[in-house]
């Protein structure tokens, strides 16, 4: 037996000085590095027990090293899915200092429900929350409602990871209770009264002697803090956390039984593993008497588990809770209770650590039927397009949940959002924050309907650089689950860095209010910009109402096989056996253009070449040897096909598995007569701006093209007033790109021509003209008096007042 053990070395954890290690079995490459024991590592740290708040401590590992620790544990590469797990379950630790904000503005709002929303209360409610005010800021009478409002609040992280926002709340509702309720006699009153009353004497005897801050801290975990989440090491992390909390809260008696350390409650029915998207379904109807019995007996012996300190009682128990859950099946049965449902929620045992339930329902689970107060958290953002495992995609799994917000090709915060709103009560708060592209993106209209049908408060575009390993742009959404009162207070947040920034006065002071919101992208802008926006689309008609079409780049699938350079195409050519050959040859090789080379207004070509050898074309290929040759003796034939099959032993994949044959590109290109047009062309991430390409080149996928639009048309495209209003449509990629939607092209409105209105486009087509003959001379030349002269003719065409063009001037210089 003792052969089979595992057996690790005294230096792993005791080693004092630093030794070489050779780690290149685990970690690649010839990896030798300096290494030390375990313990000697952690002694050479600090270690604190205050987390999540955002004062600034001396530098020390607090127990919100656990969240970091979750986030790399969800980073371990699997070499499999070539994929991080992070990067798969869209999860990412969020920064205390947002935390803080959104528990504190949270709270804030719903206590003014108790209080009332004047401004003098919403102060004095801030200064409750505030770690650098001590003191309480109410009367008697308020301190009492309050504390009893605290009581019985219901707060819920739908997608809790590794616990940041619950832990925040703790923190935030134990700071106020210490400026309400100093001495705890009320908060420990109310705790003692709301355990059954069986179990009130045992309680009470254990609180003897317990720090104020540890019965506060009993008394909100187990009435008020709520977590859930699909991963369960997430959720054993957000235990631990807790656990942690409780504990150093306790302080040892040597004299006493166990040092007087009391054992720490049991969190499996505070913080479950469960899919929140996925709910039970309506159970009221199929409830009888017996039933409704049964599941008073399930919550009084959970509350009981919550409170044993002992592990054998713990264990007879949840033997109780299986025969409750058995008489359950029986009885649910009895009443006509679907057999599925009646399984899931008799076999669901919240003490099985090592699975999850692929349901939620928060009362079955949680005993909480009316809605929570609260709703908070930062949900994943996973593309529902992507797999959720090997046979289905996200969008599979959720397709039939009869969410309003659905959307093949959107992603599953959407989802989220929808489902914190109806896991409210009526008049309760969601704050969440996520990727902010359903502000702009098409994807994101049912939301922004979904919205619209409710009461946002606040709204903080906060652009990149939140997250330390996504680059993903974010917003903080604050949402009422009550009637639209239309007055979204929103600010967009320009600072590269997010940390120490005061939010709430930068609400205050650069904040605007937005009143005219509808299903179309949501605009941050001034009383004023939205004046103009409107003005651009009243006076304009959409391009889509212009009979534009608009194409993408082709895709080739293997650019190093398909484009190539000046010498590459010479011996390509310079192979062919004859005349006819090389000129069928020369027709289908073609100049590109990458999105490096768009420029505005023109481009510049860096001498490459694409083979086109276009689906659509239908070619033989053994009509051309000489390229055949090239493909075959550069590239393995199973590099070219588009089989999708993966070769890890010979160092690549074949391309994307079409129906296309080995030497053609991916994509049909059944548009490739377009190519031979002038054209319009645009990047599909980049910065904002529009280049005019000749006949003959071919753009790659990373731009989006059309050939339907005029050189007046193309002039209003570059000007300063279409600019700044595309990018309101688009999605901002890190400080000056954007991701730009071929829909939100389409709606770009551009003025009908009017007998008063033609002298102007001819205007703008004359100086166009010069823009692109100085260009094609010189790409570097500067064109910028003739662009200015341009803005003057468009500003005519929409007839801007001389203080709108103010704010175009404005807008554009900060752009």
């Amino acid at each position: 037996k003792n052969e089979t053990r595992l057996k690790v070395p005294d230096e792993i954890f005791f080693c004092e000085e630093e030794v070489e290690a050779n780690l290149s079995a685990f970690l690649g490459n010839n990896n030798k590095r300096k290494v030390r024991g375990l313990l000697p590592i952690l002694k050479s740290y600090n270690f604190t027990t205050d987390e999540n708040t955002p004062v600034d401590e001396e530098i020390a590992l607090d127990p919100e090293l656990l969240g970091k620790v979750f986030e790399n544990l969800l980073a371990s590469y699997n070499p499999e899915t070539a994929v991080t797990a992070r990067k798969a379950t869209g999860s990412y630790y969020t920064p205390r200092e947002i935390v803080d904000y959104m528990v504190t503005e949270s709270l804030v709002m719903h206590l003014t429900d108790t209080l009332g929303n004047d401004p003098a209360t919403i102060e004095k409610l801030k200064r409750l929350f505030s770690y650098s005010d001590d003191t309480n800021p109410f009367n008697a009478e308020e301190t009492e409602s309050i504390v009893s409002s605290i009581e019985k609040i219901k707060i819920l992280d739908p997608a809790c990871g590794s616990g940041a926002f619950p832990m925040g709340i703790l923190h935030k509702l134990v700071l106020a209770l210490h400026k309400l309720d100093p001495q705890n006699t009320k908060w420990k009153k109310r705790l003692i009264e709301s355990v059954p009353p069986e179990l009130q004497m045992e309680v009470e005897k254990s609180l003897e002697n317990k720090s104020l801050d540890y019965i506060r801290k009993l008394g909100l975990i187990e009435h008020c803090i709520f977590g859930v989440d699909i991963q369960e090491i997430a959720i054993q992390i957000s235990k631990l956390r807790f656990f942690i909390s409780l504990l150093i809260e306790q302080d040892v008696d040597d004299s006493k039984e166990n040092r007087d350390i009391r054992a720490l409650p049991n969190l499996e029915t505070k913080f479950v593993a469960a899919n929140a998207l996925i709910e039970l379904g309506e159970s009221q109807s199929f409830k009888s008497q017996e039933v409704i019995n049964l599941e008073e007996e399930l919550f009084k012996v959970r509350e009981r588990i919550f409170y044993t300190n002992s592990r054998f009682e713990k264990h007879d128990l949840q033997r109780k809770l299986s025969d409750i859950r058995n008489k359950l099946n029986t009885e649910l049965a009895k009443v006509g209770f679907p057999n599925d449902k009646a399984e899931k929620i008799t076999q669901w045992d919240p003490f099985d650590q090592n699975t999850h339930a692929d349901w939620f329902d928060p009362e079955w689970m949680f005993g909480v039927k009316t809605g929570f107060d609260i709703v908070i958290g930062n949900p994943p953002y996973i593309q529902l397009q992507k797999a959720f495992d090997a046979k289905r995609k996200y969008a599979d799994l959720y397709k039939d949940q009869k969410f309003k917000t659905f959307d093949r090709t959107g992603d599953i915060y959407c989802l989220f959002y929808e489902k914190g709103i109806n896991l409210l009560y009526d008049g309760g708060h969601l704050a969440f924050i996520t990727s902010n592209k359903w502000m702009r993106a098409r994807y994101g209209e049912k939301l922004r309907q979904f919205f619209n049908g409710y009461n946002p408060k606040i709204l903080i575009d906060l652009g990149p650089g939140v997250f330390e390993h996504a680059t993903v742009d974010t917003n903080i959404l604050i949402i009422q689950k009550s009637k639209n009162r239309k007055r979204l207070h929103a600010v967009t947040i320009n600072e590269k860095k997010k940390d120490n920034i005061d939010f709430s006065t930068l609400l205050e002071q650069n904040g605007v209010l937005l009143q005219n919101l509808t299903d179309d992208a949501w605009f941050i802008g001034s009383d004023a910009e939205q004046r103009l926006k409107e003005k651009i689309e009243r006076i304009g008609k959409p391009l889509k109402d212009w009979d534009v079409n608009i194409y993408y780049g082709i895709k080739t699938g293997l650019n190093e096989a398909f484009i190539i350079d000046d010498a590459r195409r010479k011996e390509i050519l310079d192979n062919c056996k004859d005349e006819a050959e090389r000129r069928r040859t020369e027709a289908i090789i073609k100049p590109i253009l990458r999105g490096r080379d768009i420029k505005r207004y023109y481009y510049e070509w860096a001498g490459l070449w694409v083979v086109g050898t276009f689906p659509a074309l239908k070619l033989n290929i053994e009509d051309y040897p000489a390229l055949k040759k090239y493909l075959l003796d550069n590239f393995d034939i199973r590099q070219l096909e588009q089989s999708g099959k993966k070769y890890p032993e010979l160092g690549f994949d074949a391309r994307k598995k079409t129906g296309n044959k080995w030497f053609e590109t991916q994509d049909q290109i059944a548009y490739y007569s377009e190519f031979e047009k002038e054209k319009v062309v645009w990047p599909s991430i980049g910065e904002t701006y529009y280049c005019f390409v000749d006949g003959n080149y071919i753009v790659l996928d990373t731009n989006y093209f059309t050939t339907s639009l005029k050189k007046w048309q193309f002039g209003i495209l570059n000007s300063k007033l279409i600019i700044p209003y595309i990018n309101s449509l688009d999605t901002l990629v890190g400080t000056i790109a954007y991701r730009h939607y071929k829909y939100n092209f389409e709606k770009i409105p551009v003025p009908e021509i009017a007998p008063a209105t033609e002298p102007i486009v001819h205007q703008i087509e004359s100086l166009v003209d010069k823009i692109l003959s100085a260009k094609k001379e010189n790409p570097q030349a500067d064109t910028s008096n003739l662009e200015k002269e341009i803005d003057r003719m468009v500003y005519k065409l929409y007839d801007l007042t001389e203080e709108e063009i103010k704010i175009v001037e404005g807008v554009s210089n900060e752009k």
